[in-house]
């Protein structure tokens, strides 16, 4: 097993209760840890970290000797009790002698050096800690109506002593317990810096917690954008080979485009003709798309029918670049919805011309 240093121990600062207020982060390797006076501090052997007993802070040259000895004997590190007060000449020492000074913030003495303990020792209890630590740090935070999903990330790594991230994966399955669902669209993974039992732990539940952040997020965010299924029957048309919609309807100062689905391979005789593509494209595709048109001005909408997508552009009549504005948008969701189909599937892509009036 790798020794680890008072900078593992910052690490999980938040969950054992320590900040470093001097010294270097790393120090000598920690061998043991101990409950020690300062009057005792000189039978300790090379590679503790020792825990100073007692509430109050000890005289300020008290502490500067301390820091001198323990220099002198190659101790890992100094723990104090919340009350320390970090007097110039101990700080200057204790970068001078590489000696770190840390504070418990929450807990100390004997409870401390059990925690601290467990980390050394590793193991099941202390994975299990950890991870239970992460999780309560994470729900924590995901309470806050005003949380993101950075935010829980960034506190349950470090609850768990390895930062935590999502990595764009649209193809993620629903069975891989690290996958992060907009609804039923899947947009990526949790990942972890240092990946163990802590974390093997901890993940399905932060990418649970992520998920329901987004799609509040999401739902905060395009509640009032037009979603399409409550007009798609205005728009329908026969799919076949080289069509282009007939529009019953237009809506003012708008252009259309459409995205019809069809096979790019004869299907394999036990799907027969009628088969469908990836029923997890189509709501991926709506996903994309909002997101994609969220800071444009214009007014977007967009309707499913069956395997295709519709895709209206409205803003003032005579608005400059319009189509190219469209088209652009259309592309960027055409190759989207072809990656996530796969080869035997094939979108293309029909745009309609500029109309005004109802």
């Amino acid at each position: 097993m790798a020794q680890l240093t008072v900078t593992d121990l910052r690490r999980q600062a938040d969950r054992l209760g320590i900040r470093a207020i001097a010294g270097p982060s790393r120090g000598e390797p920690i061998e043991r840890v101990e409950v020690v006076s300062l009057d005792t501090l000189g039978r300790l052997l090379p590679g503790t970290l020792a825990i100073i007993s007692g509430q109050a802070s000890p005289a300020p040259y008290l502490i500067d000797v301390a820091v001198r000895q323990a220099s002198a004997l190659r101790l890992s590190g100094l723990i104090f009790s919340p009350d320390f007060a970090l007097t110039e000449t101990a700080g200057v020492l204790a970068a001078r002698g590489e000696m770190p000074l840390l504070v418990s913030t929450s807990i100390h003495g004997t409870e401390l050096a059990v925690a601290i303990d467990r980390v050394l020792s590793g193991g099941a209890a202390e994975s299990m800690t950890r991870a239970a630590f992460a999780i309560e740090k994470a729900a924590e935070c995901a309470a806050d109506p005003h949380s993101t999903a950075d935010d829980i990330l960034a506190a349950a790594g470090s609850a768990l002593g390895a930062p935590l991230s999502m990595r764009d994966d649209p193809n993620v399955g629903w069975t891989d317990s690290s996958a992060v669902f907009v609804g039923e669209v899947p947009v990526g993974r949790i990942v972890a810096d240092d990946s163990d039992a802590a974390a093997s732990v901890a993940v399905p539940v932060v990418a649970s917690l992520v998920s329901r952040a987004l799609q509040r997020r999401m739902r905060e965010r395009f509640a009032r954008r037009s979603r399409g299924p409550t007009s798609s029957s205005s728009w329908c048309w026969p799919r076949r080979p080289g069509w282009m919609p007939s529009w019953p309807r237009r809506a003012p100062g708008s252009s259309p485009a459409a995205l019809p689905c069809r096979r790019a391979a004869a299907p394999p005789p036990s799907r027969g003709p009628r088969a469908v593509a990836p029923h997890a494209v189509a709501p991926a595709i709506e996903l994309f798309a909002l997101q994609l048109v969220e800071e444009h001005p214009e007014m977007w909408h967009f309707a499913r029918i069956q395997d295709d997508a519709l895709i209206v552009s409205t803003e003032e009549h005579g608005a400059g670049d319009h189509q190219r504005r469209l088209r652009e948008v259309a592309v960027s969701i055409q190759r989207y919805a072809q990656s996530l189909a796969g080869e035997e599937w094939a979108y293309t892509l029909g745009l309609g011309t500029p109309q005004t009036g109802p």
